[in-house]
């Protein structure tokens, strides 16, 4: 009986280990799908400045894009849609109405 109680016990210490391998594997794994990827397409190495230059553009298209929506998402680029009946074509009723 006192085998079979070792057997036992060497087996639920092996699972424990591979149990803790495992769990830091998918930490690290976890981690490393979290990070975030930035690539540099073409071009090859960045100089400093370059690397400067490109996140200045960024946030300048980042404030840009905030006050746009700031002030109501429209900076005049053409005349609003009319809608019009889907069944005449008239503005000013829906087919509903027509």
């Amino acid at each position: 009986m006192a085998k079979g109680l070792e057997a036992i016990t060497h087996l639920v210490t092996l699972l424990i280990a591979k149990n803790h391998n495992l769990q830091k594997a998918n930490k690290a794994l976890s981690k490393h799908r979290r990070a975030k990827k930035t690539r540099v397409h073409q071009g090859g190495a960045l100089t400093i400045e370059d690397a400067y230059n490109l996140l200045a553009q960024k946030e300048a298209e980042k404030q840009v894009e905030r006050n746009r929506r700031k002030n109501g998402g429209s900076d005049g680029e053409g005349p609003a849609t009319i809608q019009r009946c889907s069944n005449c074509g008239e503005p000013g009723h829906n087919t509903r109405t027509c």
